[in-house]
Order: structure tokens, then C-alpha cells, then sequence
């Protein structure tokens, strides 16, 4: 639950709106009359539900109108019309709402995540595919070693040594032409991952951290804006 106790600056007579240890204000300076007391009303903001309920504060002394009707407490729309004491100051609730800090929505980055792991899969997988290959042909050369070892098999050795060198050559090819893919395909991977793994509100990176922990954590490192799924 954030809360925002609205009144009158004392220094200044404009509007003050506080939440938590912070302020703002609103209008120029002389812009609410006398008749706006210092905590006039409070403005409460549930943001399980996303809406707004609206207090006045000191009953007896404090007015607090909205559309037209004196409340003590009422839910609040952001298209409302709210007024505040005897002069009938006209609050502007969609400036102080925009300024709630509310929680953002950050399931597209779930889909964001998701598609960086399988890119980042695939191409580690190609890479264990390559080693599983140059191994084989590093046997295959043993093998060679073993059969020319034996009595009468020297043509047998001279075709596993072909095969074995034809292997090591395309392996070779296939290595550079892969490192070469790999790291245009590793770029490309971080630009996606850096471009679109931003916090909804203040657009920055949010790092190379599985989407569940970015949950967990609840809010943007940098703006602290909340999260919600």
C-alpha cells in the first residue's frame, strides 16, 4: 500500500504531495488558498488492485469534495474531479497519480528470456558437436597406429591414414568457418539480450539473470520501479 498525504506547502502555499520520505510539488507558488490545510487528505494506492481510495483527513475541519460530493472516504477513478476545502482548490489528481510509483508488468521479458537460452543452446550445442568430431578423428588416427602395428594389414593403415588426414582437414574448415559463424552468432545473441531485457520503465539492462530471479527481486535495480508478472 503506498500512501500520499496531500496538503498545503506551508513555505510556499503550493501543493505538497508526500509518500514515504519523499515529496512534490505541484502549482506555483500562492496557488492554494488558506483554506487547504497542511494534511488535507490522503490518497491511498493498493497495487494488488491497481486503484486508488481517497481519505479526508481531519474531519470537521477538511473538505474534501468529489464530483461535486463532500466524502469522507471513497474509491477513487483517475477521470474524477476532486476539490479540496471552502475555496474549492481542484486537485490535480492525474499529475499527482502519474506520480505514484506503480508496479509495471514484466511478462514480456519472460518470452525474451526464453528465446535467449534456446539461441545460446543451440550454439553450444554446435560446438559440442564439433569437439565430438575432432575426437573421433584423433581415434580414428590410433586406430590406424594399431592396425599398422600388425603383420600384413600396412594397406589397411595407409587408407585409415587417408581417411583420418581428409577427416582433420574438413574439421579444420568446418572449426574456422564455425568460429567465425560462433562469434558473429555470440554478437548477435548480446545485442537481442542487451536491446530487449530492459525494465519497463527506465529502459536498462537488467543484466544476464534468469527471469525468475528478476521476479524475485520485485523491482528495477536503477529506478526501483516494482515488478509484477
Amino acid at each position: 500500500m503506498i500512501q500520499l498525504t496531500i496538503g498545503r506547502d506551508q513555505e510556499t502555499s503550493k501543493l505538497r504531495v508526500v509518500f514515504g520520505k519523499q515529496f512534490k510539488l505541484f502549482g506555483t507558488d500562492g496557488s492554494v488558498p488558506l483554506s487547504v490545510s497542511r494534511q488535507h487528505c490522503r490518497i491511498d494506492y493498493d497495487a494488488d488492485s491497481d486503484s486508488f481510495t481517497i481519505t479526508n483527513l481531519k474531519p470537521g475541519e477538511n473538505t474534501t469534495s468529489v464530483n461535486g460530493l463532500t466524502i469522507q472516504s471513497k474509491a477513487l477513478k483517475e477521470t474524477d474531479s476532486v476539490t479540496l476545502g471552502a475555496d474549492g482548490y481542484c486537485l490535480p489528481l492525474a499529475d499527482i497519480i502519474a506520480a505514484v510509483p506503480r508496479p509495471m508488468s514484466v511478462a514480456p521479458l519472460e518470452a525474451v528470456w526464453n528465446d535467449y537460452k534456446e539461441r545460446k543452446l543451440r550454439i553450444e550445442r554446435r560446438a559440442q558437436m564439433l569437439n565430438v568430431g575432432r575426437g573421433a578423428t584423433g581415434i580414428l588416427t590410433m586406430v590406424a597406429m594399431i592396425v599398422g602395428s600388425i603383420p600384413g594389414m600396412e594397406s589397411a593403415r595407409l587408407v585409415l591414414y587417408c581417411v583420418a588426414a581428409v577427416l582433420v582437414a574438413a574439421f579444420i574448415y568446418l572449426m574456422y568457418r564455425d568460429v567465425d559463424k560462433k562469434t558473429r552468432q555470440q554478437q548477435e545473441l548480446n545485442d537481442y539480450i542487451h536491446d530487449n531485457y530492459l525494465c519497463p520503465k527506465c529502459k536498462r539492462f537488467l543484466g544476464v539473470k534468469d527471469f525468475r530471479f528478476v521476479l524475485q527481486d520485485g523491482e528495477c535495480p536503477y529506478c526501483h520501479t516494482k515488478f509484477k508478472p
